[in-house]
């Protein structure tokens, strides 16, 4: 890959560099207070890197914005990472809770029950229950 570029880069070096022996007739430039005579490429070369410098700026301007949201979006990131790892305790501790609870029914519906108490005994067969 880099000796691609580097082949391209001489292609339009050599380009470049022909145009400018092509185009060395001095040209009149005038601005607002005068005129300078300048060879055709000079003139060309300045305007190319004057929109070369705008549009760099543009870039970085661009980087910078967008280097400020993603700061913004790490900061939600670590918030929301903070509450998530709250909520996760909460219902931990809230899981513990209700598996405490959870024995305590298993426990209490594992005792026996006692024989004076008919109601307390379920009847799973449907033939005792109809002779009751």
């Amino acid at each position: 890959m880099g000796s691609l570029r580097l082949i391209i880069g001489l292609i339009l070096a050599l380009a470049i560099s022909s145009f400018g022996v092509i185009n060395m007739k001095p040209v009149t430039v005038a601005y607002y207070q005068g005129s300078v005579n300048l060879p055709l490429f000079y003139v060309l070369l300045a305007v190319f890197v004057c929109g070369f410098m705008v549009a760099w700026l543009g870039g970085v301007l661009d980087r910078l914005k967008f280097r400020g949201q993603i700061g913004k979006l790490k900061r939600e990131v670590k918030t929301l990472e903070s509450n998530l790892d709250e909520v996760r305790e909460q219902s931990g501790k809230l899981l513990t809770m209700g598996n405490t609870q959870d024995d305590e029914s298993v426990a209490a519906r594992d005792e026996p029950t006692s024989k004076t108490d008919p109601k307390s005994q379920i009847s799973l067969s449907p033939r005792e229950s109809k002779a009751e």
